[in-house]
């Protein structure tokens, strides 16, 4: 019995590692897309497309981003505590 409890924890664990792995790398390209959202706005700003003021939510969103990304990895490393 303790073998069999033992083993679905830690198939449990392994689950929850690999979803942080995935949930993180989601993550870390959806930065990499505001990170070029903010450089194209910036240049159309420079060319008077857009006002300064659309400038301020690429970087909201970049540090909202950076946030999510950080609970996932202490998502992961609560789980690999558990292997």
């Amino acid at each position: 019995m303790p073998k069999r409890e033992y083993e679905q924890r830690l198939a449990a664990a392994t689950v929850r590692v690999q979803a942080s792995d995935g949930k993180h790398s989601r993550l870390a390209g959806f930065r990499l897309l505001v990170f070029i959202a903010t450089a194209e706005l910036a240049w159309a700003w420079y060319v008077a497309i857009v006002s300064v003021w659309v400038l301020l939510l690429p970087p909201a969103l970049f540090v909202f981003l950076v946030w999510l990304q950080s609970r996932a990895a202490t998502e992961r490393r609560f789980a690999e505590r558990a292997i």
